[in-house]
């Protein structure tokens, strides 16, 4: 299963619209940055559907202007608790080489690992955390920070089973991630969430 991200903006770099579209580029739905317009700005993303209707939105956790990694949550309407948690997450290394930030998303009771490249076109690959360190993890609160750190370095280390990828196509859209977990597939939102995510880390957006 695969799900393409166009981006619109003004000026190539800030987007003031994601389209999310199926394998068939056929529009599924539309997502929006509202969080810049806020009195204190934020990375606060709506998600609509074809109609423009809301159905969502991708909230980050306050932090201080000093802390890198940060929190989002991904809401849908009527709903109190998250469908899905992102996280992003720095070392000392990524900083000292440039590396891109690391990423852990949860989708219920599902943890991946999405670890970036910053040259070429596969440009995020998400992994499934080496079997048998799971159980025990996930034991601890969804904004532990050191479970994510440990999942991280997991992935990093033992290099668990890799289940999609992020890449950066040479024609169609901007963005396409392709995952083969059902708990992945069924959850286009998240993927989307974690590509803006990606995208607006890229492009320079201010927290």
């Amino acid at each position: 299963m695969s799900y393409g991200i166009y981006k619109e903006s003004y000026t190539g770099r800030e987007a003031y619209r994601y389209r999310v579209v199926d394998g068939e580029d056929r529009l599924c739905y539309l997502a929006e940055p509202t969080g810049m317009f806020l009195p204190d700005p934020t990375r606060l993303v709506t998600f609509f559907n074809p109609d423009h209707e809301p159905i969502g939105r991708l909230e980050p956790a306050p932090r201080p202007s000093w802390q890198l990694s940060g929190t989002y949550s991904l809401l849908l309407e009527s709903e109190e608790q998250p469908r899905a948690v992102i996280e992003e997450q720095w070392s000392l290394v990524d900083l000292i080489l440039l590396r891109l930030p690391h990423y852990v998303l949860r989708i219920g009771t599902r943890t991946y690992v999405a670890l970036g490249n910053r040259y070429g076109e596969r440009l995020y690959e998400l992994f499934l955390p080496a079997a048998g360190t799971i159980p025990e993890l996930e034991e601890a609160e969804l904004d532990d920070v050191g479970m994510a750190q440990a999942l991280i370095m997991i992935a990093q280390e033992r290099r668990g089973e890799q289940v999609g990828e992020l890449t950066c196509p040479t024609r169609g859209p901007n963005y396409l991630v392709e995952a083969e977990p059902a708990s992945l597939r069924q959850s286009p939102l998240a993927l989307a969430g974690l590509i803006i995510i990606v995208d607006m880390h890229l492009s320079g957006v201010p927290l």
